[in-house]
């Protein structure tokens, strides 16, 4: 996955550059659906854990519950020489009404 991260930080044309990073954010949606996880192991920690991975090209990645109610995780990777670092969080909702609940 971080390896159109590689190609964006590598690429000196802006729209070149924008193609790979939204191709990133598309496969990942995929990864989503699909159930699979390239963490290669489930992530439940208790808050202020941290999970380390790193990926075959060098990327490595960390990732940390900051927050229990609302479920909130922090994620940080880093490319290879820092040719790239990428932030993101991931908060969960969760509704539930008389017939249904959504996450």
């Amino acid at each position: 996955m971080p390896f159109y991260f590689g190609l964006a930080a590598k690429t000196e044309d802006p729209l070149e550059r924008m193609k790979f990073v939204v191709t990133y954010a598309i496969s990942s949606l995929y990864l989503q659906d699909s159930g699979e996880s390239y963490f290669q192991k489930a992530l439940d920690p208790i808050l202020g854990e941290t999970f380390n991975s790193s990926f075959n090209d060098g990327t490595e990645i960390s990732a940390e519950l900051i927050s229990h109610l609302p479920p909130i995780s922090y994620i940080l990777g880093v490319g290879p020489d820092n040719s790239f670092v990428y932030s993101a969080y991931y908060m969960e909702r969760i509704s539930s009404k008389l017939n249904s609940s959504k996450f």
